[in-house]
């Protein structure tokens, strides 16, 4: 989990620098390490792969309330959800691949209450617990 919110700093940095197709990107990573920590918790596995949505679906079989992190009722919901999948290779490589400071905030939200749903979830050990 530290991980998954150190992405989400970077991404506000990116954020501050303009540089939106990274902060897309770090987005996309903080999403993929909250998913790994919770599959990584639950089934000591956690797949090889960078596809948020086939993660999502892996995570929410285990941990239903996790679906309250990405809204899936409009169609711009869903839709953002679908840029931030496709950043992991198109920030990066695309000349194509645009997304805006709204976009972004709003990813940024999702992702935080996916680490907040995963972190609620997860066992507390040590001084975690106090």
């Amino acid at each position: 989990m530290p991980y998954a919110r150190y992405h989400c700093e970077l991404a506000d940095k990116a954020v501050s620098d303009q540089q939106l197709k990274h902060a897309a990107f770090e987005l996309h990573q903080a999403a993929e390490h909250a998913y790994a920590a919770l599959l990584l918790t639950f089934t000591l596995y956690s797949p090889a792969d960078h596809n948020i949505k086939f993660l999502r679906s892996l995570a929410e079989e285990i941990e239903p309330s996790l679906r309250n992190a990405w809204p899936r009722d409009t169609r711009r919901a869903r839709a953002w959800f679908e840029l931030l999948k496709r950043a992991y290779v198109e920030a990066r490589y695309s000349e194509h691949y645009k997304i805006s400071e709204e976009e972004l905030v709003w990813l940024k939200a999702r992702a935080e209450k996916l680490q907040k749903l995963v972190a609620a979830r997860a066992p507390r050990t040590g001084s975690e617990a106090s």
